[in-house]
């Protein structure tokens, strides 16, 4: 869970994303439901006045829904999944730096979003138990976002 900085950052943020880019709204998470195989992380990296990382972890059901609901014709496979996952934290991230500004004039160099997976829901609970992590519910997916700031 994020420190109490941060935390309505992401959320917000996230929840705004997956709003517009997805037409999905974020629920607070509830433990009861389980993360589905594979599970995929988007991660972005930032420098500028602050600098990070902003990482979302999520399923792969979930990714193949955010990839329908972003406009996929058919099916989704596992390119147009990461793509997906991809985009959603570009668009989240693009949505936090404004909100962690100084001042107007501040400008943030974004790394290109990549993203990698999780070897199974052990790796997945051990992950999302860190402090700076954010759970949340998106139509009864179970997503993690993680904003780490660096000085």
């Amino acid at each position: 869970m994020a420190t109490t900085d941060t935390n309505g950052i992401v959320t917000e943020a996230l929840s705004l994303a997956l709003e517009k880019m997805a037409f999905l709204d974020v629920s607070p998470w509830e433990e009861s439901i389980p993360i589905s195989e594979p599970i995929l992380i988007g991660k972005i990296g930032f420098t500028g006045p602050i600098c990070g990382t902003l990482q979302i972890a999520a399923g792969g059901k979930f990714a193949a829904l955010l990839a329908d609901n972003m406009g996929v014709l058919e099916q989704a496979n596992k390119e147009q999944c990461n793509d997906a996952m991809q985009e959603l934290v570009n668009v989240t991230t693009g949505l936090v730096l404004p909100m962690l500004l100084t001042e107007s004039t501040d400008v943030f160099d974004v790394t290109v979003p990549h993203v990698s997976s999780l070897q199974g829901v052990r790796e997945w609970t051990q992950w999302t138990q860190r402090d700076d992590t954010v759970l949340v519910h998106v139509d009864n997916h179970p997503i993690a976002v993680r904003l780490t700031l660096t000085e």
